[in-house]
């Protein structure tokens, strides 16, 4: 099927595994196909490992991926077909580009620390919110 699309060589079809953070490591391309989806962990994963990441366009997909490039509506198959595609085929240049810009944004603003501190800051709010709510004006 590979060979009929014209995409022999550039993906690796290798069916059950057992070391599954060697294969992961060594994909140049990390996709997600979901219909429905709220933060999509995968794509950020993706990211850090220095994958061009492709995702249709649900939940938090758009603000993780950032390029446009790579992110297509869902329920779309000859779309996200095409993304994989754009995203295989980029020069070694490009490529690097666009990982290191998706890397530092998924550093910048999806690394651990900085989603503690965001829940940390929520979470204070609610609480004071809930507080001031019980104890008005004070």
């Amino acid at each position: 099927m590979l060979d009929s699309c014209g995409s022999e060589g550039l993906v690796e079809v290798s069916g059950a595994v057992r070391d599954v953070e060697r294969h992961m490591a060594a994909a140049v391309v990390r996709s997600s196909s979901a219909w429905g989806e709220g933060f999509q962990n995968i794509l950020v994963k993706g990211a850090l490992a220095r994958a061009v990441v492709v995702s249709t366009d649900v939940g938090d997909a758009r603000w993780i991926v950032g390029d446009p490039r790579f992110v297509v509506p869902p329920r779309d198959p000859d779309a996200i077909a095409d993304a994989l595609e754009t995203a295989l085929r980029l020069a070694s240049a490009e490529r690097d580009a666009v990982v290191g810009e998706l890397r530092t944004r998924a550093q910048s603003e999806f690394s651990l620390e900085v989603m503690r501190e965001r829940l940390s800051r929520m979470f204070l709010e609610v609480a004071q919110g809930a507080l001031l709510s019980v104890h008005p004006g004070g």
